[in-house]
């Protein structure tokens, strides 16, 4: 009775009525479950089923709190969005959870400026009194970007970065057990992806919206034809493909710390959709060619 007297309290004195809470979980029976609870103590819950939904909102809406899976579905989706959540509501209390046993001790607060690492399966009535502790207490002081201060953009990171995104590709199609009877050189194996880079960057530095007309992808149709004599599985093309863009994100979450995050939801989309645009032609040009016998000459001598 007491405990609930001194939350009760708190509460009047915070004045800041319901405490918008965002939940970010990939699990609907989760979502659902941990917002009613929530709700039943008092908090207004917004749920969000992906990354792309969360930074919406967090970077649209008020939060006194963040509620986030690590994983969601890939390992570390969480650190994007308490990067969006510390950057567009710096005042919020931002909670990331994992099942993973050895998170809190593997993770550092350096490295997910959170202030709470939590493991599954969570205890409500330990989460409430923490979420009502850290309101109390105010967020841990963590040092965070200044706009405009040294940020950069994703065009810029991965500019940066593509020589290393490209090599932790690498490493991670040779490891994948679907690859495992694809027998080339890293050199071939890589050949396509400094061009994909350029047209990366390029199209996010095009100030157009996400859904402009692509232009042609010369390059990506070639691909597509190398692979087909190279011996690959269609399906082994889709599966490179996943893996670049876990890899791309991988190279986002590791800079996040230099993000420029006023335009992080629209980059991340006209990145994924250029990956995906990418990997439709090379799957169009590998399924088999249907196309004038000029314009197939005529690609391979622009791509030579």
């Amino acid at each position: 009775m007491r405990v609930s007297g001194n939350i009760d309290a708190l509460r009047s004195e915070l004045g800041r009525g319901r405490r918008r809470v965002l939940l970010v979980d990939d699990y609907e029976l989760v979502r659902t479950t941990m917002a009613e609870i929530l709700e039943q103590h008092d908090f207004e819950v917004i749920s969000a089923t992906s990354v792309p939904d969360a930074l919406r909102l967090c970077c649209n809406e008020r939060f006194d709190v963040l509620l986030c899976d690590l994983h969601m579905p890939r390992p570390g989706d969480g650190f994007t969005v308490v990067g969006a959540m510390r950057h567009c509501n710096p005042e919020a209390v931002t909670i990331i959870y994992s099942g993973y046993p050895a998170l809190g001790a593997a993770m550092s607060d350096v490295l997910l400026q959170a202030d709470e690492v939590l493991v599954k399966p969570l205890i409500i009535p330990e989460l409430i009194a923490l979420i009502d502790q850290r309101i109390a207490q105010g967020r841990k002081s963590v040092p965070r970007p200044i706009p405009g201060d040294n940020l950069e953009s994703v065009a810029v990171v991965l500019q940066r970065e593509s020589a290393t995104t490209i090599a932790d590709w690498l490493e991670r199609v040779k490891a994948s057990p679907e690859m495992v009877n694809i027998r080339l050189t890293d050199a071939e194996r890589t050949a396509h992806l400094p061009q994909l880079f350029i047209d990366l960057t390029r199209r996010l530095l095009h100030s157009g919206p996400v859904d402009a007309p692509v232009t042609d992808r010369v390059p990506a149709r070639i691909h597509g034809e190398r692979r087909r004599e190279q011996g690959y599985t269609a399906a082994q093309i889709v599966e490179e493909s996943r893996i670049l863009q876990v890899t791309i994100f991988k190279t986002l979450q590791s800079n996040l710390h230099v993000l420029d995050f006023s335009h992080l939801l629209s980059a991340v989309m006209i990145m994924a959709d250029e990956v995906d645009v990418q990997l439709k032609e090379a799957m169009n040009s590998y399924i088999g060619d249907n196309r004038d016998p000029a314009r197939i000459a005529n690609d391979k001598e622009r791509a030579a």
